[in-house]
């Protein structure tokens, strides 16, 4: 019964935390309710005191709960893959071959459009976000423990390698040592947000240059949902992980894929 009413707990815990501390959660770090409840989780690892049974239990639904969600994402992928070709394939029936080749350069010049804004951003990006952004990464440095310095490159190694071997559009849940990065995201929390504080200026100003950008490459797009408040913000780096993550020694990538 006892065992019974903690586990009743820990899940009313877990809900009620995965509510409100999404806000808290490094952004785009824990994809999903599922990853904020199992951070709590973790977090109150000490107050929850756990049987060893309980943490085994936990650890296997954290792999099944990845798994599940990997395989539902291909799923989804390949759902809406088959959904894009019998559309194609209908048009194609319907228009001509000349109608058909106009859609299709259409496409294509949108396509490049798209591609030509991605990099003026990254170029932007690279101009003048990174200066700051290493900079600051610089600082953070010198308070990261010898220990959790190695703990990082090797985490930054073995990313890099299964990047390689998956390709780039994995997502997060597949990254290597995540739970590790976690745990070192909270050591060094408050380090962080003070560092993105000093520069909270110069990020709104980044925001509305890159707006800028995407206004100009697709005027089309101007005021719809896609162009709201904060929707061309410089992601990389602002988001804690990934900022833990810079090699301090080297210039910061962006990477459009990069999900943390």
């Amino acid at each position: 019964m006892k065992k019974v009413m903690l586990n009743a707990s820990l899940l009313l815990l877990a809900l009620f935390l995965s509510a409100g501390a999404a806000w808290a959660q490094p952004h785009g770090h824990q994809r999903g309710g599922n990853g904020v409840s199992f951070r709590a989780i973790e977090e109150l690892k000490d107050e929850l005191q756990l049987t060893p049974e309980q943490e085994k239990a936990i650890g296997e639904l954290k792999k099944e709960t990845r798994s599940a969600q990997k395989e539902a994402r291909n799923a989804e992928r390949a759902r809406k893959q088959s959904k894009h070709q019998a559309l194609k394939s209908e048009l194609d029936a319907i228009l001509t071959a000349e109608q058909t080749a106009l859609l299709e350069a259409h496409h294509e010049a949108k396509k490049a459009e798209a591609k030509a804004m991605r990099g003026e951003m990254r170029e932007y990006q690279k101009q003048n976000v990174a200066p700051v952004l290493l900079e600051q990464r610089k600082k953070l440095e010198a308070k990261i423990s010898d220990e959790d310095k190695a703990t990082l490159a090797k985490i930054r190694s073995e990313r890099k390698t299964s990047r390689g071997q998956k390709g780039d559009g994995q997502m997060a849940d597949d990254r290597p040592h995540k739970d590790e990065l976690s745990a070192l995201v909270q050591k060094y929390d408050g380090e962080i947000s003070k560092l993105m504080e000093e520069i909270e200026p110069k990020r709104e100003q980044w925001e509305k240059d890159m707006k800028a950008i995407a206004e100009e490459n697709g005027p089309e797009h101007k005021g719809k949902k896609g162009m709201k408040k904060g929707a061309h913000r410089p992601h990389p780096g602002f988001q804690k992980a990934r900022f833990l993550l810079m090699d301090p020694a080297k210039e910061p990538e962006f990477d459009d894929n990069e999900r943390y």
